[in-house]
């Protein structure tokens, strides 16, 4: 029992996953993915234990609560041409919508929240002797994009839009790895 600190913390959630994988001959396996979620959330008031003790009252925020719904999908290719080679080329998208009304002293603020996201991380590995030592080379790509998109409103139905902003974020990583064996 919280007598009233940190109410509305609860949570309502749905999530899906699907996967399978399909072999296409001795050399090709394709693994393909499918995610679905669907949250809704309160949110509790952001008090410290010692505000709470000063005023109870000021945990009750009745209005605050948020929505996040998504999918995404995934699909690897794992590429065995013998023993001695292999490719990886796995890619992902998912997409997330985000809801809050989150109540403040000086009002409520209705903010709704677009995530998209893709990722690629293509990789090889090659096992082969150097001077009779063995030893395995591996190297990649990762490479992850995020465009995200806010917008803040004035009212609940979301007609009257006071801010927007997006950004796209990005990151390239190439890597290679040579060990002994």
């Amino acid at each position: 029992m919280t007598d009233g600190y940190r109410d509305r913390s609860g949570t309502d959630a749905t999530n899906v996953a699907l996967n399978g994988f399909v072999d296409i001959g001795d050399r090709l396996t394709l693994k393909p993915g499918f995610t679905w979620t669907d949250v809704a959330f309160e949110l509790p008031g952001g008090l410290s234990g010692a505000d709470f003790e000063r005023d109870p009252e000021a945990a009750a925020y009745e209005d605050d609560k948020g929505s996040e719904s998504g999918w995404g999908a995934s699909l690897l290719a794992a590429f065995d041409y013998d023993s001695r080679f292999t490719l990886d080329v796995p890619v992902d998208f998912r997409t997330l919508e985000r809801e809050a009304d989150i109540s403040a002293s000086w009002g409520t603020n209705y903010y709704s929240y677009e995530q998209k996201q893709f990722a690629g991380r293509p990789r090889a590995r090659l096992d082969a002797s150097l001077a009779s030592l063995p030893v395995r080379i591996s190297g990649g790509l990762d490479y992850e994009g995020s465009l995200y998109t806010a917008t803040q409103y004035a009212e609940e139905e979301r007609d009257t839009t006071t801010a927007e902003y997006d950004f796209f974020q990005t990151a390239v990583s190439p890597w290679l790895s040579v060990r002994a064996e």
